[in-house]
């Protein structure tokens, strides 16, 4: 529905949108990768002891809203993978969302453990006739 990209990048710390497809009428599956390096990748890969609080939203794993009017809801998470080294982080989150109705997919991004403040991208969507060339 849209090509891998870059949604969000502050020094050594990106946000990239790797695969957003049609899952059924109505229904979008997205990968989300989170990518940090040097000190982000440091702080991004901390034990989960110190990472903020349970009590709040993303507990330092990237978080992916969709953008309705004045509000913004989390994209439901399905699955989740993190690797990394004490100088590397890269996680990988797949998640399920409702298409939006008027071809333009609006999204909010962040990531706290890597110093990433919100950010949105507005991505317009390819026809699902058009991918299946």
């Amino acid at each position: 529905m849209a090509p891998p990209q870059v949604l969000h990048r502050v020094g050594d710390a990106a946000l990239v949108l790797t695969r957003l497809a049609a899952v059924e009428p109505g229904l979008l599956s997205a990968t989300l990768t989170g990518v940090a390096r040097d000190e982000a990748g440091k702080a991004a890969r901390r034990d989960p002891a110190e990472r903020p609080p349970a009590d709040r939203p993303h507990r330092g794993e990237p978080v992916l809203a969709v953008v309705r009017g004045d509000e913004a809801v989390r994209a439901t998470l399905t699955d989740a993978e993190a690797t990394g080294g004490f100088w590397s982080y890269r996680t990988t989150q797949h998640f399920v969302l409702e298409a939006p109705h008027d071809g333009v997919l609006d999204l909010l991004v962040s990531w706290s453990a890597a110093d990433l403040p919100e950010a949105r991208a507005r991505i317009p969507l390819a026809s699902p006739h058009d991918t299946e060339r």
